[in-house]
């Protein structure tokens, strides 16, 4: 028995997959157990399922949510963006009155911490520490931003099914990015439902799509990638989209082909620590993963720079994947210093001395089409 239960929304999922539910409303109807088992249920009013679900509660209820009649209303929502930082305010009206500011974004994070305001004052707690804690609040693989550049946004997040991905998604949209990238995959031994739905959502909100494996367990990963492209010919059927079946490949790719403004949520893996192939659970922690990508970049850049510094090379433009360099010194150095680059191919080069270079190595792992190796504007000979 409890002393309070809570009841957020409720969606379709854990259903005809191995040891899932046998229906939607059974799944509802296991859901609804708790609010016999508590001496308090405050309950998402908005949700279509709430009545149905509280069916035979035997608790009082508190109830909440953003339209008229309950008791804690969120109202007058705010979008929050700043350097790293995506979070919402809103003002709760009903029973009580206060203004909120959360470092979380979206319309669900409006439900959730309207649901932990309504938790804590039935349990007691002052308004002064619930709205400080909700200002501070980060939640590990929730909407949460990897700080690895200012051109551009990264985040990770756990949502892995339907109702999740377009929760997050749309809230994403409403920043209005210049693209919004999602690069996700879908759980192996698990409904297919749940791919096809995730493809139709991430199609129909996304400029740009990288799927890759998620916990593929015991199955093909490319079998998984197959489900999910039925459901995006249900949703945006042309909507770009590579395939790149290794998570960390598609991670760096992800990172290497950013353009400024883009907004890239990397979902489903979340929080989780590890990598299920076969049955074999690997250590994978996404956002270390993002910032060692990062931070190796950032270590080739420098020893480039210092090289070209030996040489006399005026670097004009460096990428992660290519340079343009001048030697200001003697042209006769050109063969010496182009020998400290073995894993680069000369691109491009002009009688001025101007050279391109695309990097190889540690890159070409990642099978890119023409179209998209990097183009370098040179100035003109003479």
């Amino acid at each position: 028995h409890y002393d309070v239960g809570v009841f957020t929304n409720l969606y379709p999922d854990h259903i005809g997959g191995p040891g899932e539910h046998a229906s939607f409303e059974e799944y509802r109807a296991w859901k609804g157990q708790l609010f016999r088992r508590c001496d308090v249920g405050v309950v998402n009013w908005d949700d279509k399922n709430c009545n149905t679900l509280l069916a035979g509660h035997t608790c009082r209820l508190v109830t909440y949510g953003m339209h008229d009649g309950v008791e804690f209303q969120g109202t007058d929502m705010r979008l929050e963006r700043s350097e790293h930082f995506l979070g919402i305010s809103y003002r709760v009206t009903g029973t009580e009155t206060m203004d909120v500011k959360v470092n979380m974004p979206g319309e669900f994070t409006v439900y959730n911490s309207l649901a932990a305001i309504a938790v804590g004052r039935v349990l007691g707690l002052e308004r002064k520490a619930i709205l400080e804690g909700l200002e501070r609040l980060t939640v590990k693989g929730r909407v949460e931003i990897v700080p690895v550049s200012k051109k551009f946004t990264v985040l990770i997040d756990f949502a892995h099914n339907e109702s999740g991905a377009e929760n997050l998604l749309s809230t994403l949209r409403a920043y209005h990015p210049k693209r919004l990238v999602v690069l996700f995959g879908c759980g192996g031994d698990r409904s297919r439902l749940r791919r096809y739905g995730m493809g139709e959502v991430a199609s129909r909100l996304a400029d740009f799509l990288i799927l890759t494996e998620d916990n593929n367990r015991f199955e093909e990963v490319e079998a998984i990638l197959a489900d999910i492209k039925i459901g995006i010919a249900q949703g945006r059927p042309d909507v770009p989209c590579v395939e790149i079946p290794d998570r960390l490949d598609a991670l760096h790719y992800a990172l290497d082909h950013a353009q400024d403004g883009d907004m890239i949520a990397v979902i489903g893996k979340g929080h989780e620590t590890y990598r299920d192939r076969e049955g074999v659970k690997t250590p994978f922690l996404e956002r270390e993963l993002l910032l060692l990508k990062v931070e190796s970049d950032v270590h080739n850049r420098t020893e480039l720079r210092e090289i070209a510094c030996i040489y006399k090379a005026k670097i004009i433009d460096l990428s992660p994947d290519s340079m343009v360099f001048e030697l200001i010194g003697r042209p006769d150095k050109l063969d010496a210093f182009l020998k400290m680059f073995e894993g680069y191919n000369i691109l491009e080069q002009c009688r001025t001395g101007v050279t391109a270079l695309e990097r190889g190595g540690m890159h070409q792992h990642i099978q890119k089409p023409p179209q998209e190796v990097r183009s370098v504007q040179l100035p003109p000979p003479g």
